[in-house]
């Protein structure tokens, strides 16, 4: 679907919402503003949207585009923390290094958070820890290195109760923090990092989740606890190095799964509970067909080298002579 741009400039678009008199609280109050992709307006900062004139203009404001507009200082955004009922805020596609601490002016309201492909690197900014409220969390396209903050007093992703969708994908992430405890969590997109292991607690506190995306990343092993998320439908563990698949699998764990890719890593041999669950993977496809309500992919692992020309023998580690 098309969207028609706004071809008014920012304060003209503004001024037009003017609602500073009784007879203005007549017309419907300004709850959305699109303004993405206005680099010549904003020259970087957003000074020509928050100037003092305009402050009683976001009293209703719930949606705010800012996508790819230059954006380098975020100077002021503490404003409309104060002046609006701010829900949803986009971020993305600017050149933005760091958040400033009166980003967290908006925890009350703020629910959704979209800070794609910017430049933020290093820790992840303290603020974002104190937006208690926020449902949605997507950084992906970043640098950021490190979840944790060195004072363990000023917050950690833990503090996001509500957050249903924790997206990363791109980032440099190497560690997950083992006292994550995200009870909301549905969706945790981590793809395309550095992690090496998820630390086994991970798994026991994250009840909820139905999507796991921890594909292209460095994984060696998988803990047994993963088979704790119990509402997951959607595993994506693929393109890792992962040596083993973790035994513990039965006709009850996952009961929901759709889809398990576990392709191009290492493993050499599945567990017996795993052929039991899943079934033999075609050697040409890599697809373990046996349960018919979820799709298994093993492409890319030697374990079908070993496989190919011949059915299998079953044993603990599922050794093959051909």
């Amino acid at each position: 679907m098309f969207v028609k741009k706004d071809l008014r400039k920012i304060p003209e678009i503004l001024s037009s919402c003017d609602r500073s008199t009784e007879d203005d609280l007549t017309d419907d109050p300004l709850t959305e503003l699109k303004l993405a992709r206005r680099q010549g307006e904003f020259h970087g900062t957003l000074n020509v949207l928050c100037d003092t004139q305009y402050t009683n203009h976001f009293s209703n404001l719930t949606k705010l585009s800012l996508y790819d507009c230059g954006l380098v200082n975020l100077k002021g955004i503490g404003m409309l923390g104060e002046h609006s009922r701010l829900e949803e805020l986009n971020l993305g596609r600017n050149m933005i290094k760091e958040l400033p601490p009166e980003f967290a002016l908006l925890a009350e309201s703020l629910k959704v958070l979209w800070l794609d492909d910017c430049e933020i690197e290093g820790t992840m900014p303290e603020c974002i820890y104190q937006l208690i409220n926020l449902q949605t969390l997507r950084m992906p396209g970043n640098k950021i290195n490190n979840l944790s903050l060195e004072d363990d007093d000023a917050g950690s992703l833990s503090n996001l109760q509500q957050l249903e969708v924790l997206c990363l994908d791109g980032n440099n992430i190497c560690d997950i923090p083992k006292d994550l405890k995200l009870p909301s969590l549905k969706s945790l997109l981590l793809r395309q990092n550095y992690i090496e292991e998820i630390p086994s607690s991970v798994f026991e506190n994250l009840p909820a989740v139905k999507l796991l995306q921890l594909s292209s990343n460095k994984l060696g092993s998988l803990s047994a606890t993963i088979f704790q998320c119990g509402q997951l439908e959607h595993i994506y563990i693929n393109g890792n190095e992962i040596t083993q698949f973790p035994s513990g699998i039965d006709a009850f764990s996952w009961s929901n799964l759709k889809h398990l890719n576990v392709s191009n890593n290492k493993m050499s041999s599945m567990p017996d509970d795993f052929i039991d669950r899943f079934g033999i993977p075609d050697p040409k496809t890599g697809l373990c067909t046996k349960d018919t309500s979820c799709k298994v992919m093993l492409i890319g692992n030697p374990l079908l080298k070993r496989t190919a020309g011949a059915v299998p023998s079953r044993s603990d580690d599922m050794d093959i002579d051909v």
